[in-house]
């Protein structure tokens, strides 16, 4: 989307009649190009900075110095590649959504089993993370089953509907329920920190009985068909999405203000900003949003593991963890060590499949 403003808006992509076919940029910066008929639009190279590598190209290609019908296709061929990754999308979620109930765990396994064969990095780092977590060197069947784990979240995500809510819910045990009741009890909404593990998606469900609605984080994918059907989804569960950009946590910081649930994954660090902390050993950094919002709104924390269980599912739910009364980086610590302990408890569910710590980049670098 920025790039098609920047395309459009700064590079003057208009569109071509037949007759101005020949229309090309000058060598000159300061001289105008055009077919030399009276009429015809005449162009101005591009500034410098503005259309050039600045920009977006490779090598000595770049898109300031394309003819402008080529650069008027651009956002229409991005346009057309959005809809079509949309389609998919909904094409894959009509097969898995046909699924019945009892197969959707063995394909989800399935699924996994194949990426553990066929992604030797991937299985490299899920042996790194699970030693650390065990403290003695995994089995092949405990690193395939990390993989497993992960292809049944993605074959429950693709499969899971409104109409089967119930069925959900149903099949799944929360236990520790007393803590978020609790937390919710103050009337002040709440933070809910969350890892990677099993099915991430029922942290919002098991709030429902406690007639509490749900906000969560998700990541502006970029195309806005997706988006919208994703977020649109989520509404119909009950979840309240807000997406990842500058106004992220006056957003998160007003859903707390309404006494909402605020739900974040926070055990791995995407954008290299985080707080540091001590992780399972070896230092690294999290994501501090949990605690910052906890210390700067005066809600309470809790973190919570969600796990298989057979066919179903469990939600652990921890005691609060008190922030009001350290640092910043020593209340993202705490949230660390309850992290480690939820992560414990199944470690082969913990879907951490990428580069952690700094020594996980060292050995892949």
């Amino acid at each position: 989307m920025g790039l098609d403003r920047d395309i459009t808006g700064w590079c003057h992509a208009h569109p071509l009649s037949s007759g101005e076919s020949r229309i090309g940029w000058s060598h000159r910066a300061d001289r105008l190009r055009g077919t030399g008929r009276a009429g015809d639009r005449v162009h101005h190279r591009p500034p410098h900075g503005l259309c050039g590598p600045h920009v977006v190209g490779d090598g000595h290609c770049h898109l300031g110095y394309l003819h402008p019908s080529l650069l008027r296709r651009l956002p229409r061929h991005r346009a057309v590649k959005d809809r079509a990754l949309y389609l998919i999308l909904r094409l894959a979620l009509g097969v898995v959504g046909a699924v019945p109930r009892g197969a959707i765990v063995p394909v989800g396994r399935f699924i996994g089993t194949m990426w553990c064969t066929l992604d030797g990095e991937r299985r490299r780092m899920a042996r790194r993370h699970l030693r650390r977590v065990l403290g003695s060197e995994p089995t092949r069947s405990q690193i395939r089953a990390m993989f497993q784990s992960y292809g049944r979240y993605w074959a429950e995500t693709l499969w899971f509907r409104p109409k089967r809510l119930d069925e959900m819910r149903a099949g799944t045990v929360v236990e520790n329920d007393e803590n978020l009741e609790a937390a919710i009890a103050q009337g002040r909404g709440c933070v809910i920190a969350l890892p990677h593990m099993g099915n991430w998606e029922l942290a919002a469900p098991i709030t429902w009985k406690h007639d509490a609605k749900v906000v969560a984080v998700a990541e502006n994918l970029g195309n806005p068909l997706i988006t919208e059907w994703f977020t649109s989804l989520r509404a119909e569960y009950g979840i309240e999405i807000v997406l990842t950009g500058r106004r992220t946590i006056p957003k998160l910081r007003d859903a707390l203000k309404r006494k909402r649930v605020v739900t974040l994954l926070c055990d791995r660090d995407l954008s290299g900003r985080g707080t540091k902390v001590v992780f399972f050993g070896e230092q690294t950094t999290m994501p501090a949003g949990p605690v910052r919002l906890a210390q700067s709104q005066g809600v309470p924390l809790i973190a919570a593991g969600t796990y298989f269980e057979g066919d179903g599912h469990r939600v652990v739910l921890t005691p609060e963890i008190h922030v009001d009364d350290c640092s910043l980086e020593e209340g993202v610590q705490r949230v660390a060590e309850e992290l480690e302990r939820l992560i414990r408890r199944q470690p082969t569910q913990w879907h951490m499949l990428q580069p952690n710590w700094p020594s996980d980049r060292e050995s892949s670098g």
